[in-house]
């Protein structure tokens, strides 16, 4: 591409390349300010891939609750592996723009059939994650048979002192961080495949 200001003046021609006489290629020109437009409507189209293939309509909901300020790489990593499901993934950054915020989690955790807590040590900094005043609801209305199912992941090393330590289904089942093991794409497809069977089971 050769790429247009919007002050720029017409150039005389498109660029050219040619190599040897073989064969000439021709660029067609295009504006950086257009070229850069679509480069965020591609990049908003990979963000929305977080829900589930085009081909399989979401079976479940999942909340997954962590602090995104310090995180995101372990968010990441789980979601990588998680794409796959036929579900749909909402998180903190969803609530944005949607009003009150302790509103919004509760009509959410109704909506939802599982709830994912990436446990840290920075996941109970209130400041950043809001959800923390509701873990021990939430881990009290852990009920997988009847349709919420509520899986701690131990993404960092992190006291299990709380409700959420106490959960039959927190996961890795070796109660080991999986940032940091060794393991990670092992334990994040463990954990995939667990949701996975989980999700085709629900009614």
């Amino acid at each position: 591409y050769s790429f247009t200001t919007k002050d720029e003046r017409p150039a005389e021609a498109d660029t050219k390349v040619f190599f040897q006489g073989e064969f000439g290629m021709q660029f067609p020109k295009d504006s950086l300010e257009n070229f850069v437009d679509n480069l965020v409507k591609e990049y908003q189209k990979l963000e929305s891939s977080t829900t589930s293939p085009a081909h399989q309509a979401p079976k479940a909901k999942i909340l997954v609750l962590h602090n995104e300020a310090t995180d995101k790489d372990g968010y990441d990593l789980l979601i990588k592996q998680l794409r796959s499901l036929p579900a749909q993934f909402i998180s903190l950054s969803d609530a944005v723009g949607q009003g009150d915020i302790n509103t919004w989690l509760q009509n959410t955790l109704n909506e939802c059939q599982v709830v994912l807590p990436l446990l840290t040590a920075d996941f109970y900094d209130e400041t950043q994650n809001p959800a923390v005043s509701l873990m021990a609801d939430i881990a009290q209305r852990n009920n997988p048979r009847k349709g919420f199912l509520v899986m701690p992941v131990m993404l960092k090393p992190v006291p299990l002192d709380g409700p959420l330590g106490a959960l039959p289904t927190l996961r890795p089942t070796d109660k080991q961080a999986i940032m940091g093991s060794g393991k990670e794409a092992q334990y994040a497809a463990e954990i995939a495949e667990g949701l996975k069977k989980y999700i085709e089971n629900l009614k």
